[in-house]
């Protein structure tokens, strides 16, 4: 099994900073689900129901949210942004 890690990270005007990490193994080819959540400055991300990071970001008080994929591929079912 491939190592996969997961990284939420803040991006502004260029400059990165990475907020949470979680490293982890999922089977090629294997559903799972992926889950990420902002409640006003809390951001929670769940692997299979499961919370991985939980951070928070006092510094951007609005903003948006998306996935990157670096090094494989990466399908999406059930896509859903709110």
């Amino acid at each position: 099994m491939p190592n996969i890690g997961y990284e939420l990270i803040c991006k502004n005007d260029g400059a990165e900073d990475i907020l949470g990490q979680y490293l982890c193994e999922v089977k090629t080819d294997s559903p799972f689900e992926l889950s990420l959540s902002v409640d006003e400055d809390n951001i929670t991300a769940k692997l299979n129901n499961k919370i991985i990071i939980k951070a928070k970001d006092y510094t951007h008080p609005s903003g948006g949210a998306g996935f990157i994929v670096e090094k494989t591929m990466f399908g999406f079912k059930n896509l859903t942004i709110e």
